[in-house]
């Protein structure tokens, strides 16, 4: 999966909290957006 398509694609903030409640991004949700999986 391309992390970077992937964010983009996440247009609102039920989406951005699904993957928060679903733990796919686990620091990310200080902020409520899906980082690149680099950057961890």
């Amino acid at each position: 999966m391309n992390w970077k398509d992937y964010r983009a694609s996440i247009m609102t903030e039920q989406a951005r909290d699904r993957i928060c409640n679903s733990s796919v991004c686990y620091m990310g949700c200080q902020t409520k957006e899906v980082h690149n999986m680099n950057d961890f």
